[in-house]
């Protein structure tokens, strides 16, 4: 993209302070991006999307830059891109970018919820972690905010190295290092490299990494980089209140934290599962980092309640249900059911989904899952092709989808039971409470 367009659009987008990029959800008097995708091609709606009020359209091939409020630019996307990384060089704030194999969302939604107790704090909605979603992210800061929280999502390399170079984080986060999208990145050594891309942008432009010290990967990692700040779990709090202790986790985590003066401070939560001491360690830290007070480090954790699919616990006919079907790898899977049967007491039932992406990883993955739930004094039903695909024992139910799932779920008496719905997003183990 010629750099009088790349100007041209950026100046547009400073008067209008708009973008869309679905011609169904139109802004009006926004600048409509022509996308395209495997199966859509957004340069054949740009005329409606002007008719229905949008501004400008920014298009990628000539037959569709007819009327004088069309932009004819290289690549749609690139111009998407381009503009966010434009609009983000005007703010000099804290630019916090947050990456890892998992808990990344849990990990965000702390933070910024940690950080709007003192500042205007923008931060990811929803899952809107990738080529597209972090310039979209970043195109609705305004000048009111302060400091920012950019989560990152990547499933190859050099995924993580281009989302920095639009987002360019002043701070990093990297929750962990683990088992996920093994597809793309080729194994565990490629997941350690990309999500490393963070913090070799930090090294290059004097960032500060934060890093959980219960983490080797992370550890190795952090000893590349001076400006740093340590936090995670300890048996004992004495004179480092970047950490915290972990008293319980049963039926929810509560911990042991200090505050700047090295006074101990007692936290019952509202977040199941020990994996989670880490995320909330991490937005503790980051919160006394930035000179968040104390009691309100507090109020936003204490009072921050899963939802989305995420460690969320629901009462469903009769039944207590721990949903944490958002996302699944074999860590995550592994974590999640050892924590339900430790945190949770009752006739358990875990009803569990493929986990996705995992390549030629994911027949043993899958084995591996199934061999360590074999024995369990609990039912386990699993869900999808891959664990199909595996060994079973023969009293082991297993169905191709939740469809398959829903047919068996509804005719079970489930008063009284403790569920735990674990998968990967593409599974949906969520529709069995439709």
């Amino acid at each position: 993209m010629n750099q009088a367009n790349r100007n041209l659009i950026l100046n547009t987008f400073l008067e209008l302070r708009k973008v869309s990029t679905d011609s169904r959800n139109i802004i009006p008097g926004s600048i409509f991006f022509a996308l395209k995708g495997a199966s859509f091609n957004g340069n054949t709606y740009a005329q409606e999307a002007l008719k229905k009020g949008a501004t400008f359209a920014v298009v990628d091939e000539e037959q569709y830059a007819i009327p004088e409020n069309c932009i004819l630019v290289k690549d749609g996307l690139t111009a998407l891109q381009n503009l966010a990384r434009d609009y983000r060089q005007r703010f000099h704030i804290p630019v916090i970018g947050l990456t890892g194999s998992n808990g990344k969302t849990t990990s965000k939604e702390l933070i910024a919820k940690t950080l709007s107790k003192r500042y205007q704090t923008h931060f990811t909605k929803g899952n809107f972690n990738n080529h597209i979603g972090v310039p979209l992210t970043l195109l609705d800061l305004e000048e009111k905010h302060e400091v920012a929280v950019i989560e990152m999502g990547a499933n190859h390399q050099k995924e993580i190295e281009f989302l920095c170079s639009i987002a360019q984080p002043s701070h990093g986060l990297i929750t962990n290092i683990g088992k996920a999208h093994l597809e793309g990145f080729g194994g565990i050594e490629g997941v350690k490299k990309g999500k490393g891309e963070l913090l070799d942008y930090l090294l290059e432009n004097n960032g500060t990494f934060f890093y959980n010290i219960g983490d080797a990967n992370l550890v190795e990692l952090a000893a590349k980089i001076n400006r740093k700040i340590g936090y995670g779990l300890k048996d004992s709090l004495q004179d480092d209140f970047y950490n915290i202790k972990l008293n319980s986790s049963a039926p929810f985590i509560n911990i042991d934290l200090l505050d700047e003066n090295y006074k101990i401070y007692n936290l019952r939560t509202n977040i199941q599962g020990k994996y989670n001491a880490e995320n909330i360690a991490a937005a503790i830290a980051i919160g006394h980092y930035f000179k968040v007070s104390i009691d309100s480090i507090l109020d936003a954790v204490g009072t921050y309640i899963p939802s989305d699919n995420r460690s969320q616990l629901v009462e469903y006919k009769g039944a207590r249900i721990f949903k944490d079907a958002y996302n699944a790898n074999p860590d995550s899977m592994l974590v999640s059911i050892q924590s339900f049967l430790k945190s949770l007491k009752g006739k358990k039932l875990l009803i569990l989904g493929d986990m996705k992406e995992l390549g030629d990883f994911s027949k043993k993955a899958h084995q591996d899952i199934v061999d360590l739930i074999r024995n369990l004094e609990a039912q386990c039903v699993l869900v999808g092709e891959e664990f199909g695909k595996v060994s079973l024992p023969k009293e082991m139910l297993h169905f191709e989808d939740v469809q398959a799932t829903k047919s068996w779920f509804d005719l079970q008496d489930l008063n009284g039971l403790v569920i735990l719905l674990k998968g990967s997003r593409g599974i949906g183990l969520e529709r069995l409470l439709d």
